[in-house]
């Protein structure tokens, strides 16, 4: 038996075992990926198994399902910029699932519990004094920017003096 974290308990019982913290890190990270529509290719589903060449298989760029609405470039370079790109959000994903689960684990051998249900900004903020942004990709440039708050909203339509 493999574990991923231990406590003081020499008996083993409460010990976080290796194949639980990955399935839940897998997990964790295929929620985080969603967001940009990688769930498949954060959730490692043979986590015991050599990852290569299930990576090159379900990362592949021209996967079917693998972020459907993107535009993958068939240039050699730019195409290597976005799957260096996609493989460090993904890489972001795993290390915050990772993160999460471990914060989980010693949290219960401790007796804590973690807040993580914060509200959306827009929520918390006061609309007549604050401002925010949030900034969208696509090609539709009129949506690109969303603005919330007291601050006018950017024209993007018109002059930008430098």
């Amino acid at each position: 038996m493999f574990y991923a974290h231990s406590t003081e308990d020499k008996s083993r019982r409460d010990w976080h075992r290796l194949r639980d913290h990955l399935t839940a890190t897998s997990d964790i990270a295929a929620h985080f990926a969603a967001a940009f529509g990688a769930a498949s290719a954060a959730r490692l589903k043979r986590t015991l198994e050599p990852l290569d060449p299930v990576w090159r298989k379900e990362i592949s760029p021209y996967a079917a399902g693998l972020m459907p609405s993107f535009k993958w470039s068939r240039d050699e370079k730019t195409s290597a910029l976005q799957f260096g790109l996609l493989g460090r959000m993904i890489f972001s994903c795993l290390v915050d699932a990772d993160y999460r689960d471990t914060e989980s684990f010693y949290g219960q051998v401790r007796g804590e519990a973690k807040d993580r249900d914060w509200p959306a900004l827009d929520a918390i903020i006061d609309p007549d004094q604050d401002s925010l942004r949030y900034y969208h990709l696509g090609k539709n440039w009129r949506r690109r920017v969303e603005h919330v708050g007291a601050k006018p909203a950017v024209d993007l339509g018109g002059t930008l003096i430098v």
